[in-house]
């Protein structure tokens, strides 16, 4: 193609060259454009924050996790909600991610997407460039969790690259599944024991291409058992430095007598409700 262009540049003179060129130049840039948009290692400034997506279906202990990670300093978003855990972090779910998930997988029994694919990658894309040009500084590690997170997991690790870490909560699905039943009896047993089935299966998809290195596991039972060393693993994976007071604030966020065992349950948070 650029012999032609350069045969047909000395036939037809200096400005059919310029032309093509300009044709050439133009389509580069909306390429760049487009591929910008996919990765956030342009980003701005953040362009290197690390995100950590904390994988786990209902009753896996996941906002309990997200209460450590708010004490450990890790950045969860400026309005955060969840049915469990207490102010100021709730459930450590971000706002906006909460009601984009809840749009597009039919809770609690949804078994597929609802939206289209292009939607599903813009709204992930803006909820995690907001986050990661909020968060204070370039080394301030950003967190997303929700119960319907996995089965986007493939698309955060098609926009995020690299930069992708995954904190996998895993508690044995039976056990989740008969503690999400309990407390909500109302639901169909059948259809949630799918549904969890579900988004623990594509949590361990996405697991399974990753480095083990940017993987780590959070056993259920050792995070209300053995909360100190979970806290420990925690801080040596994020590449975080907490003061003595942050780390005991995060051990002390977990309660193992308020677990799963029915609708007093607070999924293992410290609560003034029962």
């Amino acid at each position: 193609m650029q012999a032609s262009i350069l045969v047909e540049s000395k036939e037809r003179g200096g400005e059919y060259l310029f032309s093509k060129l300009s044709v050439f130049l133009r389509q580069s840039r909306q390429w760049l454009h487009r591929e910008k948009n996919k990765c956030l290692f342009y980003f701005g400034s953040k362009r290197h924050v690390p995100v950590y997506a904390v994988l786990g279906c209902h009753s896996s202990g996941s906002s309990a996790l997200m209460g450590v990670l708010w004490h450990l300093g890790v950045y969860l978003g400026e309005e955060l909600v969840g049915i469990y855990g207490v102010p100021p972090y709730y459930g450590g779910e971000e706002r906006r991610l909460a009601e984009f998930l809840t749009r597009d997988i039919l809770y609690p029994t949804g078994l597929s997407h609802r939206l289209p694919l292009e939607e599903r990658r813009r709204e992930l894309r803006e909820i995690v460039h907001s986050l990661c040009t909020t968060v204070a500084g370039d080394s301030q590690p950003v967190a997303i969790k929700f119960p319907t997170l996995a089965p986007h997991g493939f698309e955060l690790k098609r926009l995020l690259g690299k930069r992708l870490r995954v904190i996998l909560c895993q508690r044995p699905i039976e056990e989740s599944i008969r503690s999400f039943c309990r407390r909500f009896p109302d639901d169909h047993p059948e259809a949630v024991a799918q549904h969890q089935r579900w988004l623990t299966e594509s949590a361990q998809k996405l697991v399974a291409t990753l480095p083990a290195k940017d993987v780590l596991t959070v056993d259920y039972s050792q995070l209300l058992n053995e909360t100190e060393k979970v806290v420990n693993d925690l801080k040596e994976f994020l590449k975080v430095t907490p003061s003595p007071d942050q780390i005991q604030a995060a051990i002390h966020s977990i309660r193992p007598d308020l677990r799963h065992f029915g609708v007093e349950s607070r999924d293992g948070l410290s609560s003034r409700e029962p």
